[in-house]
């Protein structure tokens, strides 16, 4: 069906033009006239570009390269050959073609296609989508005519076929029939003297009906049998015979409906497989029609050969009495009586004949299109108002979605009300992010440098909620975190800074014996340190740097240790920090993180207040559970949780990178923002 379809539409050349920056597809118009000389069973894959130069000259792009060809000239390119004819306007757009072959256009028909057939009703429903309305619509109706003949033709074939098997025969009646007539004259004419009596006529017609009459039974027997072996081979794709010769109404009605089930089954079978429930529960229809229609054959069969047998014997007692006549007028009478049956019999096949080209003639299609496909005057799809709203709603739920998923599987730490959900610990302060994160690793001061940022405003907070906990038997401070970058050396020095600047004396400690940083921001070396003291019997006041702040000292590590955690177990730790006490107001200890190594537990155990660091985009979830999880472990209850580099106005920037958006821009916080 597909393949007439695409014949009647002679769719060889589809041309394209360009509007805008999208190539579309001209059908109907054909700017050009292109004739194949030569063709490919495949498509082309490529295009050829058409500019027409003058009206001699054209110019092609083929893959590329480019091309200048004259009108009429034969163009060869691999197996294809075609034609460019000179176009009656000069064509001022620059269009392209490509050779679309008879497979792949029915290919691309039926990737496309949606048959909709119902089991409900008898309507058969098409959909084809395609750019081009016009092309779509004339692929439509080309189909349903195409479905139409072909329906037309499937109902025709019995017919084709009877009419074929009666003509066979009586090409061959016809040559008994002239033989007979043949003979019966030059007997005539040789012994003209005979003249039959009466009775000799009667008996010769008598004779002549009968032998008739078992010309049509053996016809009809005939008939019979080639139907019967046509059935017995299992499901055909067609009745190949008709039994319109046998005067049996019941017989003809089931030969009738089965040939429509088979034609149903042939078409279901162009849409399911053999083993699908469509085409099986048909099978069960046809076997059970065919079992009743062999059975009625052999009935028929039977009662024509017991017919037969009857005229056969009334046939004999007849030419019994004949062969009693003189010879001539027996041998006479024979003749006269072949010739008569020879005749009537060939008469009666050019009536079944003619019978049966004439309802061929009559037959139509058993389906009727009731809607051809149009084309719309506006596109039905998709309806402005439809898709605006459609889009807001998808756009909306999409963003809904969006930050539901984000919220879900971001493993980050992001707001403070993270960790307030998954621990006890209390939470001292949260530290707002300063001018971006690589100030974390800043060597310099950030409360110093820029005094009024929100981050030097929110580590004063931290600092007014420490003096609540520090007195004069209680001023050790450790600072640790989980693992390394989520800045607690940078929070150490600013917040020894920030007591600094308030009048007490601040010490500040490098624990960090695997990767110490401090002594950077200070710029005192590191070759004698912390390590130096326990290891030897330095004076504690040897290891001490002054710094350019008042009331600010510092004690760098040292040199890298081979056994950091054993050397924080020496017990010169514990005279270094009651020395220390007794010296400083506030001691400060920059320690190790506590989720790689365990060198800062001595510390933590002797530390009079714990600040654990969770940076804002950088500590996962899990870390919020670490504080508790040394709380019990070394049995502390004076660990807190510091919430670093928050920002609260990007939507997690840290995991959705995006440009910052400072708010107030002219309001009272606008010069904090600007410092920041």
């Amino acid at each position: 069906v597909l393949l007439s379809a695409v014949n009647s539409l002679k769719y060889k050349i589809v041309f394209e033009s360009k509007k805008g920056l999208r190539w579309t597809n001209t059908y109907p118009n054909e700017p050009l006239k292109v004739s194949t000389v030569k063709t490919d069973k495949k498509s082309s894959s490529y295009y050829f570009q058409f500019s027409q130069l003058d009206n001699e000259k054209f110019e092609l792009y083929i893959n590329d390269e480019k091309r200048i060809y004259k009108f009429d000239q034969v163009i060869i390119h691999e197996n294809l050959q075609i034609k460019v004819q000179r176009p009656l306007v000069r064509v001022l757009n620059t269009i392209r073609f490509k050779y679309l072959s008879t497979p792949e256009f029915v290919n691309q028909i039926r990737k496309s296609l949606k048959v909709d057939d119902s089991q409900a009703n008898n309507i058969l429903s098409l959909r084809y989508s395609n750019s081009n309305i016009y092309l779509s619509a004339d692929i439509l109706n080309a189909i349903l005519a195409s479905y139409l003949k072909f329906d037309k033709d499937q109902r025709e074939i019995s017919l084709t076929q009877t009419s074929k098997f009666i003509t066979s025969l009586s090409d061959q009646l016809s040559l008994k029939t002239i033989a007979s007539s043949v003979a019966l004259q030059k007997f005539k004419e040789v012994d003209n003297d005979i003249i039959s009596p009466l009775a000799i006529s009667h008996n010769v017609k008598a004779y002549s009906d009968l032998n008739e009459e078992l010309k049509r039974i053996s016809i009809a027997e005939q008939t019979l049998k080639f139907v019967y072996k046509d059935l017995t081979k299992g499901i055909p794709d067609r009745l190949s015979y008709d039994v319109q010769d046998i005067p049996d109404v019941q017989l003809q009605d089931m030969t009738s409906k089965y040939q429509d089930l088979v034609i149903k089954r042939n078409h279901l079978l162009k849409q399911y497989t053999i083993s699908s429930k469509f085409v099986t529960d048909i099978d069960q229809e046809i076997e059970i029609f065919r079992n009743s229609i062999t059975n009625n054959l052999l009935l028929q069969h039977k009662l024509l050969t017991e017919k037969g047998n009857l005229i056969r014997k009334t046939s004999d007692s007849i030419q019994r009495k004949l062969s009693q006549l003189p010879n001539k007028e027996r041998l006479l009478g024979e003749l006269q009586s072949r010739f008569d049956v020879d005749r009537k019999v060939y008469n009666y096949l050019s009536e079944k004949k003619l019978e049966a080209e004439i309802a061929r003639a009559a037959v139509i299609p058993g389906a009727v299109i009731i809607d051809k496909a149009d084309y719309p005057e506006e596109p039905n799809l998709p309806l402005p108002v439809t898709l605006y709203t459609s889009s807001a709603l998808f756009g909306l739920a999409g963003g809904i979605t969006f930050i539901f998923l984000k919220r879900k599987i971001n493993p980050f730490v992001n707001i403070a009300e993270d960790i307030l959900q998954h621990t006890i610990t209390p939470v001292l302060a949260t530290l707002r992010r300063s001018t971006d994160s690589n100030d974390l690793l800043s060597k310099n001061l950030i409360l110093q440098e820029a005094p009024r940022s929100l981050f030097s405003e929110s580590l004063r907070s931290l600092r007014s909620n420490l003096f609540s906990l520090i007195n004069k038997d209680c001023n050790m401070i450790c600072i640790t975190s989980e693992i390394s970058g989520e800045g607690k050396s940078l929070i150490s020095k600013n917040l020894a800074y920030a007591f600094a600047i308030t009048g007490k004396k601040v010490i500040l400690v490098d624990a960090d014996l695997r990767k110490p940083k401090l002594h950077e921001s200070f710029n005192t070396g590191n070759q004698m340190g912390l390590t130096n003291y326990i290891h030897s019997d330095l004076a504690l006041e040897q290891i001490i740097r002054k710094t350019s702040i008042e009331n600010l000292e510092f004690i760098p590590s040292g040199p890298l240790p081979i056994n950091p955690s054993e050397l924080l177990e020496n017990e010169k730790i514990d005279v270094l920090i009651n020395s220390l006490k007794r010296m400083y107001d506030i001691i400060i200890f920059d320690s190790a993180p506590v989720g790689i190594v365990t060198d800062s537990t001595p510390i933590l155990k002797k530390a009079d207040i714990n600040l654990f660091i969770l940076r804002c985009g950088v500590s996962r979830q899990e870390y919020i559970n670490t504080p508790e999880a040394i709380k019990q472990k070394l049995m502390l209850d004076n660990i807190y949780i510091v919430f670093n580099d928050f920002l609260p106005d990007n939507f997690f920037s840290h995991y959705n990178k995006s440009k910052q958006i400072l708010p107030y821009p002219n309001g009272y916080y606008s010069s904090y923002y600007q410092s920041i």
